[in-house]
């Protein structure tokens, strides 16, 4: 059981400190003692920090210890597989389609209190689920649980699964609370469940909608297929990597572009 606790205990550090500077009081204490541009740095330090833990640990230990639920039926193998590939596609397409999503508008909002964009009506992605990054990282990890060769490898896709859908739950709370009427009626127009709305009429699929969503079909099943391989490097250790530099960039970018304006 060694290799298994050496790969939980940094989970529980990384989960605890993401979701304690995130969403608790230590954020807004944080943020008004120091700024909100102090907080982010120390948000990032400490998630670059904890989150290269769990990758060290998942890459070194991770493939040793009790072995994990290794599903062989084909008739699983097959589900488990479609929902892994519909993941990828939705995570990709939120990628994708993120400067033009709700979350981005309202986010350029808080930079800029005097915006009047419009928040629109669900377009593309949107139209299947308004959390499509989230949801995606969920069912690629879902299935990647009863997918993994050792329990270790089992329980890190679960800690991100649970994030996944903790994150769903955090993010639409704290846009109501800040955006109360105008996120309620976005919500109303949307779903987290894929394909929950696409039965009414003002959520259907357009064929403007078709060309990206072709696009984010493409691009996951070349880097989520052919480079499949890639992935499995560090047993799975390289996917995290993926998406601490992705987001670490993303932060980092921000973080320039507001000093940028600020000169």
């Amino acid at each position: 059981m060694k290799p298994l606790l050496i790969v939980v205990t940094p989970w529980l550090v990384f989960i605890g400190a993401h979701l304690g500077m995130s969403s608790s009081r230590l954020r807004e204490k944080i943020t008004a003692r120091y700024g909100r541009f102090a907080f982010t740095l120390i948000y990032l330090f400490v998630t670059i920090l904890t989150l290269g833990t769990v990758i060290f640990a998942l890459a070194f230990f991770g493939h040793e210890g009790p072995a994990g639920f290794q599903v062989s039926d084909q008739t699983w193998l097959t589900v488990l597989r479609a929902v892994s590939v519909f993941g990828a596609f939705l995570l990709v397409a939120g990628l994708i389609s993120y400067p033009t999503s709700a979350i981005a508008i309202l986010a350029q909002r808080m930079k800029n209190p005097d915006l009047k964009t419009a928040l629109p009506k669900p377009t593309g992605i949107a139209r299947i689920t308004r959390h499509p990054f989230f949801v995606g990282l969920a069912f690629v990890s879902t299935s990647h649980v009863f997918l993994a060769s050792t329990l270790a490898i089992a329980v890190s896709f679960a800690c991100l699964a649970f994030l996944s859908l903790v994150g769903i739950y955090l993010q639409d709370k704290k846009l109501q609370k800040r955006w109360a009427a105008t996120y309620e009626v976005f919500i109303e127009r949307s779903s987290v469940l894929p394909f929950q709305r696409l039965a009414e009429q003002d959520s259907r699929l357009t064929a403007r909608d078709i060309p990206m969503l072709l696009i984010a079909l493409l691009v996951a099943s070349f880097l989520f297929g052919a480079l499949h391989d890639i992935w499995t490097v560090g047993n799975g250790a390289t996917f995290l990597g993926f998406i601490l530099v992705y987001g670490t960039i993303g932060v980092v970018t921000g973080i320039l572009k507001s000093a940028a304006k600020n000169r």
